[in-house]
């Protein structure tokens, strides 16, 4: 089991995962470069509240990671090469420039030092909020794009993805409902 002695927890993404998150859904998804680019941006948005006119209210978007912790020192070997071949992977592709690449893997150097987390699944919440006829607060969760890593799917990922969807709904007070976004 690829779970078995891994600590895994689902946050919200930071500034920094982009890149893995953009690669995994890519991968997921089976999108090319163009989709890779579209992720980074929408992730360095940042989630940020965004008033929507069409519908009288505003979103924000959550960006949620299912990230395992490594601990032991073989363990953390095998996860850094795998983490640092995805890096690798991006400019074989052609998906960053060189110059990119290196910025980035100075930066996961740097990161990895801090705490070694490898990315296995992530997940958007988008937050709704829209003006009610009888001009109350209604909230909403709006769910998609979620992806689990090949190799750490049937394994549980995607429940705990959903379950911290559902935390974050429950602590934004006031949520009626819940909308999960499929795709065949």
């Amino acid at each position: 089991n690829l779970l078995r002695g891994l600590a895994v927890q689902v946050r919200e993404a930071r500034v920094g995962e982009g890149d893995a998150v953009a690669l995994l859904r890519c991968r997921a998804f089976d999108q090319g470069k163009d989709v890779f680019r579209s992720q980074l941006i929408k992730m360095m948005s940042g989630g940020s509240s965004k008033g929507n006119y069409l519908m009288g209210g505003r979103s924000r978007t959550a960006f949620l990671v299912a990230v395992a912790e490594v601990t032991g020192e073989a363990e953390r070997t095998c996860a850094m090469n795998l983490v640092l071949s995805d890096l690798d992977t991006l400019l074989e592709d052609g998906w960053v420039t060189p110059v990119e690449h290196g910025m980035r893997k100075k930066r996961l150097l740097a990161e990895w030092e801090r705490k070694a987390e490898v990315i296995i699944g992530s997940v958007d919440c988008a937050m709704h909020e829209l003006v009610a006829p009888d001009l109350s607060l209604a909230r909403s969760v709006y769910i998609s794009s979620m992806a689990v890593r090949k190799g750490f799917r049937n394994r549980g990922v995607g429940t705990m993805l959903l379950r911290g969807a559902h935390r974050l709904a429950v602590e934004s007070r006031g949520v009626k409902e819940m909308f999960l976004h499929v795709e065949e």
